[in-house]
């Protein structure tokens, strides 16, 4: 996924546009996160026909991704509604609503972050300023977004921190790091425990368990019908 991104961008810069269109639909073939990159490329290209040209290139990529994923999955679309239900328990909507004494991430709580989410990215996209700050921007509401975090999701924001001029992404994603390692250390239960802090008491993310349980015995057996 980094790779064909990184490479969207630099095309983009280099006025190639379609072949800009064209690898980051490439990226989202690999990971649909980084659809979150069209919008800022389409605000960014200017005149009109550079737009068209960013959307046939990722249409015309789009075709051949199509028929390959028909040929390896068939017709049938990914349980999209329970997938986004499971919780790790230091994803930010779960920690917020565990905080605020709501039981962890709750469907309320999942909902008002994708809110948060899409008014975050259309205010950044309306904002002035360095396109690709902004984007990284967008990478990180996004990260905060998600009900089901890992450690390496951190690596989606880290080309754009890079490459962006803003010293304060940069900061955000140094952050988000340390936060994800100590979180995912394997001693964290331990040394939060002893603080009197448990995420995984809460209601939510014990039925996010039993629903994470329920879906891997269901489709035990078949390579295909449930991923992380």
């Amino acid at each position: 996924m980094l790779v064909p991104s990184t490479a969207a961008i630099d095309l983009l810069l280099a006025r190639r546009d379609r072949a800009a269109g064209a690898s980051l639909m490439l990226a989202v073939g690999v990971t649909f996160t980084a659809a979150l990159l069209l919008p800022f490329l389409l605000v960014t290209a200017r005149p009109a026909r550079r737009r068209r040209n960013i959307l046939v290139g990722a249409a015309l990529t789009a075709v051949p991704l199509i028929v390959l994923s028909v040929a390896l999955f068939g017709f049938s679309l990914p349980n999209l509604s329970q997938q986004g239900s499971l919780l790790t328990p230091f994803s930010v909507p779960d920690l917020f609503g565990y905080v605020i004494g709501a039981g962890g991430g709750t469907w309320f709580i999942l909902r008002l972050a994708d809110i948060a989410l899409v008014v975050a990215v259309v205010l950044l996209l309306r904002r002035r300023g360095d396109w690709l700050t902004r984007a990284g921007w967008a990478m990180v509401a996004l990260i905060a977004s998600l009900a089901w975090l890992m450690p390496w999701y951190v690596i989606w924001l880290l080309p754009l921190a890079a490459i962006a001029s803003s010293v304060r992404l940069r900061r955000a994603a140094v952050v988000l790091t340390v936060f994800v390692v100590l979180t995912f250390m394997p001693v964290h239960s331990t040394v939060f425990g002893w603080l009197g802090f448990v995420p995984t008491h809460g209601a939510a993310w014990q039925a996010s368990q039993r629903l994470q349980t329920k879906l891997y015995s269901y489709h035990e057996g078949s390579p295909f019908a449930y991923t992380r």
